[in-house]
């Protein structure tokens, strides 16, 4: 793992926003105030697109028209690999940028991040989103590029003294581990795999389709898993017990997971840190009853990364 890629912003002109572009929602953070949206995409054939209408949700990009965020989840492209990233990154940042009112005619400096899982294609990464263009508008921003899960180290208060600290932070498509020695990454002891929450979410939505003969998108089976009911022909169903059941066993494999990968550094760890969206599934007594050592960062979770991106980026780590 290598330290953040990082370009000093002019803080005069530069506007600053930190990006966490996640499988599942992408968090921002801007001018002091935290904000989410889904990370859906969808495409829109043309005769549905609004010409002339500055106030369409609708993006140009690559030669197709979008919608993004909340409006785009009923027909959402599937949201896991890296590739989702890779090609939709700049509509997820422009339309970031749109909501948070970031005056794009002015420098814009960006704090992002990417999971070990795919660090190695960091390089790609960075130029897909320091430059791109939406609605005919060219974007070029200032980008510092930290790995998924410093973010939550760099906000950790006791970083400086604990000398050994485990980052366990459970995104919506991945699962990052990651190890710290002496403030510096121990690039090999930390590891990324697939066990993201996205696992539960899937399950649902194939229990739904099943069961009810209804197709349901990842983003849609999202919002059954949150609000934990579903409407079917003006009928609402609890589904309270099987979700409960669901994130249960859920987090008993990831501790399990963890426990047969890096079971000897987590009982040596003088901190073991845990955070993002999935750690919401998990719950606390019961883990501490295992490592009386862990800590759930400030919530909420799923901002933890990004809080830890700006300040790393912008304010020094402080």
């Amino acid at each position: 793992m290598k330290k953040a890629t990082k370009q000093a912003p002019n803080e005069q002109t530069t506007q600053n926003i930190a990006i966490d572009i996640g499988y599942g929602d992408t968090k921002v953070m801007y001018d002091g105030k935290f904000f989410k949206f889904p990370s859906a995409i969808s495409q829109v054939r043309q005769a549905q697109v609004i010409l002339n209408d500055k106030e369409s949700d609708t993006y140009a990009f690559n030669g197709s028209n979008f919608k993004v965020g909340q409006k785009a989840t009923r027909d959402a492209v599937p949201t896991r690999g890296f590739n989702f990233l890779f090609k939709y990154s700049p509509l997820l940042i422009a339309h970031a940028l749109k909501l948070a009112k970031v005056d794009t005619s002015k420098p814009i400096a960006l704090a992002t991040g990417l999971s070990l899982l795919n660090y190695k294609e960091a390089s790609n990464f960075m130029k897909v989103v320091s430059k791109f263009s939406v609605n005919d508008e060219v974007y070029h921003l200032k980008t510092s590029l930290f790995a998924q899960g410093q973010g939550i180290f760099v906000e950790y208060p006791n970083q400086k003294d604990d000398k050994l600290i485990c980052i366990i932070d459970i995104g919506y498509n991945t699962l990052d581990f990651l190890v710290f020695e002496d403030n510096e990454p121990s690039n090999e002891l930390c590891f990324a795999n697939q066990n993201g929450a996205n696992k539960v979410i899937v399950d649902l939505q194939k229990l739904v389709s099943r069961e009810y003969s209804v197709d349901f998108s990842e983003q849609e089976a999202k919002k059954v898993f949150l609000s934990k009911k579903l409407v079917i022909a003006g009928q609402e169903i609890d589904f309270s017990d099987t979700i409960n059941s669901m994130t249960t066993q859920y987090a008993d494999a990831v501790m399990d997971s963890l426990n047969n990968q890096a079971g000897d550094i987590i009982k040596r760890a003088d901190a073991i840190i845990v955070s993002g969206g999935g750690a919401y599934f998990l719950d606390i007594d019961y883990v501490r009853k295992q490592y009386p050592h862990i800590h759930f960062s400030e919530l909420p979770y799923e901002f933890a990364n990004v809080r830890g991106y700006y300040r790393a980026a912008f304010s020094g780590g402080k």
